[in-house]
């Protein structure tokens, strides 16, 4: 309910007047809901997961949906950034589930349970920082393609950053020990 409530007074409102984000982009519009649904999917999840066949193929159908959102809102230049869109809430869930479902290990440890568990609280806390950092080094008029990429391009940053705060913070605790 609080997604479709952000999404109705933020991005997909038609109303005239300037609505501040952080009316629509709240922990009630976008954080708490997701939470919510990663919940019922923990809670559900093999019965779930048993009628999710396929999830390759939706997952694709799904990420070109996202763009061509992404690319007709950029065109009638009402893309934002960082703009939760309609086609990201079942591409989330997709990717979610996906992840669930083939268990997917890059290297000795899988790399997706090591973010969750290490960096995803930080990510969450100081992505927005990022963002800004990159907007101002590389604004949308002077970097259109570059800014194309910024999801990905914070994303890899943020992790990485949080990646090294981690192992400073290891080695550290480990010489105290000692």
């Amino acid at each position: 309910m609080g997604l479709l409530v952000g999404l109705s007074i933020g991005k997909y409102s038609f109303w005239e007047i300037h609505i501040p984000a952080y009316l629509y982009r709240n922990v009630f519009t976008t954080a708490l809901p997701f939470v919510l649904i990663g919940l019922y999917i923990r809670k559900y999840q093999e019965s779930i997961l048993l009628r999710s066949k396929n999830l390759n193929i939706i997952i694709l159908v799904f990420v070109i949906l996202s763009y061509i959102e992404y690319l007709l809102y950029w065109k009638l230049h009402t893309y934002k950034g960082g703009d939760l869109m309609l086609t990201t809430i079942p591409t989330a869930i997709i990717f979610f589930l996906y992840f669930i479902q083939k268990k997917p290990t890059w290297g000795k440890r899988n790399i997706i349970k090591i973010i969750g568990k290490d960096y995803s609280l930080n990510i969450y806390l100081y992505h927005i920082l990022f963002v800004n950092i990159f907007r101002i080094f590389f604004n949308k008029k002077d970097y259109p393609l570059l800014y194309q990429f910024e999801f990905p391009i914070v994303l890899l940053f943020t992790v990485a950053i949080f990646f090294i705060y981690h192992r400073i913070n290891i080695t550290i605790t480990q010489k105290k020990q000692f």
